[in-house]
């Protein structure tokens, strides 16, 4: 059944739900949709953005999604959304599926499968209408392999003066699928916690949040490959410090988000911290953009580094031969990300619901290391790309 039709299914059977919770609780059932259609494309044959070439590709940002609340009385509601993204073959997936239930005015609990606030526009990562880019700059949103996780959090708001204080503490875990350029595998996350504030008001909002669990991934055939080599040439301490199963990680990010007339800034710092294979890194990116009746220009500058050194002192196994010491150096620089990146765009909002988007980004990677994208041909001499991209973005 296509991803079309399942959605489809999904609007009729919740239409009928309307209808009947409508008789029941006096509430309405609320129903939004948003959909992405994206043509992208770069000028370097040698690497893939994402799955997209030097031909114009229409599935790496196109997205459809279906978010339906369902109240179940004056306190408690069903929320749900359904993503059908391009780079996965438009699989439909259950992205969000949790009760709320409302403690008092300013506090709600909610179980079930929920969004991480990793960062500013986590809960409207599928969005693309809610912000100005094409994609959430890549430098920063793509540090991470997954968005989700089952578990529970709290949102409760709190007035600060002229200001009001939002904090969503949260612990679960999860179990997700990688899917980047060159990596298909597991990833099993536990002992997921974290907390994420954000002190707003009409001109500026400021966020900071800090996430913490242990984690594993599997079935990634290079890693697990390059471990049982490092085992099998007898030196187990050296596959024990590059190995990526029993693992803690961290994650903290600070945002802000302000407009002064027509003018408006958006940043973000992010900083991922890991052991094992997995280098640490951090992100960051500044957006300045105008906007001019229906049209905002706006330009980003984002860069990202990993601040992991693989050098020979952190191989532990002195007695390693030079070849297979150099080799596992080398292995360990394809999993770092150093790159910076510079995007510029337009957004016209043709519409009350609907904006196209036009984008270029240069993306200048490190020689010494892999960068985002996807390297198709070893011969490829690490030279910037240049990604082009243009979108509709749209809410119903």
């Amino acid at each position: 059944m296509s991803s079309i039709r399942k959605i489809a299914m999904v609007l009729v059977v919740a239409a009928q739900c309307s209808a009947v919770c409508a008789v029941d609780t006096d509430l309405p059932v609320k129903i939004d949709g948003f959909g992405t259609l994206a043509g992208v494309k770069n000028d370097n044959a040698d690497v893939s953005f994402y799955g997209a070439n030097d031909e114009v590709d229409w599935d790496t940002d196109s997205v459809l999604g279906l978010q339906i609340k369902v109240p179940l009385s004056d306190k408690l509601s069903l929320t749900g959304q359904v993503v059908a993204r391009g780079y996965e073959d438009y699989d439909t997936k259950m992205e969000w599926l949790f009760m709320t239930y409302g403690l008092s005015d300013n506090l709600d609990a909610r179980a079930g499968r929920l969004r991480i606030p990793f960062f500013m526009y986590s809960d409207s990562l599928e969005v693309g209408y809610s912000y100005l880019w094409v994609r959430p700059p890549v430098d920063v949103y793509g540090q991470l392999g997954f968005t989700s996780f089952d578990g529970a959090d709290a949102l409760y708001s709190i007035p600060v003066s002229s200001m009001e204080l939002n904090l969503q503490p949260y612990f679960g875990s999860g179990n997700h699928d990688i899917i980047r350029p060159g990596q298909n595998g597991k990833l099993e996350v536990t002992n997921l916690w974290g907390l994420h504030a954000v002190l707003s008001n009409d001109w500026i909002a400021l966020h900071a949040g800090h996430t913490e669990g242990d984690f594993d991934i599997k079935n990634i055939d290079a890693i697990d490959g390059f471990l049982v080599g490092l085992n099998s040439a007898g030196f187990p301490a050296a596959e024990d410090q590059f190995g990526t199963n029993n693992r803690h990680g961290t994650f903290d990010g600070v945002g802000v988000d302000a407009t002064w007339e027509n003018i408006r800034f958006i940043s973000e710092y992010t900083r991922k911290g890991t052991d094992g294979l997995i280098a640490n890194s951090t992100g960051w990116y500044a957006t300045v953009a105008y906007q001019y009746n229906t049209l905002t220009p706006h330009i980003t500058f984002s860069e990202l580094e990993t601040d992991e050194d693989y050098g020979g002192e952190q191989l532990v196994a002195g007695a390693m031969p030079p070849p297979l010491a150099m080799g596992t150096m080398q292995f360990a620089r394809q999993n770092t990300v150093n790159q910076s990146s510079v995007t510029t765009g337009l957004r016209w909002d043709v519409a009350k619901q609907t904006a196209i988007k036009f984008e270029w980004q240069r993306i200048n990677p490190d020689n010494d290391s892999s960068p985002s994208f996807l390297v198709v041909n070893p011969a490829y001499p690490g030279d910037p790309v240049n990604v082009y991209t243009v979108a509709v973005d749209v809410v119903f």
